[in-house]
């Protein structure tokens, strides 16, 4: 399972969806649980939880930004800005996913197997994708997109 947040039975509303994501497919099988944040600091609040409900953790290091994101970020004309992000193909909220960045994520992983690869919101399909040709075979890969 991959999520922009810890997940959590209470507090915000998408580390409460998360966490209910995670009761869910920790019912059914083991889950590896990769929380790639793109807001900065990964809050340890539900780790406790998480780790009850069956979850291995690894939390991603997502300092190194996509360089064209950032490029694009320092714009200083709005109209110019604007049109270079529509060109940009992806959610703005990806930005935070560099190459560098999902490149640790297939090192955390490596060698391991999924059936499953959930993606909670749509910015961080990157990993799933990268996740799911990791090991042998094809996986159900599933995105959340509330």
């Amino acid at each position: 399972m991959v999520s922009p947040v810890m997940p959590a039975l209470t507090g915000n509303g998408l580390s409460m969806r998360t966490g209910l994501f995670l009761q869910a497919l920790a019912s059914i099988a083991d889950v590896e649980l990769l929380v790639a944040a793109p807001f900065g600091h990964v809050s340890n609040d539900g780790a406790e939880w998480a780790t009850k409900a069956s979850a291995r953790i690894r939390v991603l290091d997502c300092a190194l930004p996509d360089t064209h994101f950032g490029l694009i970020a320092r714009l200083t004309d709005p109209s110019t800005r604007l049109d270079a992000f529509a060109k940009y193909g992806r959610p703005s909220l990806s930005g935070f996913l560099s190459a560098a960045t999902i490149r640790k994520a297939t090192e955390l992983l490596r060698g391991e197997k999924f059936d499953l690869v959930h993606v909670a919101r749509s910015y961080c399909a990157p990993l799933g994708g990268a996740i799911g040709s990791l090991g042998n075979g094809t996986p159900v890969l599933t995105i959340d997109l509330d």
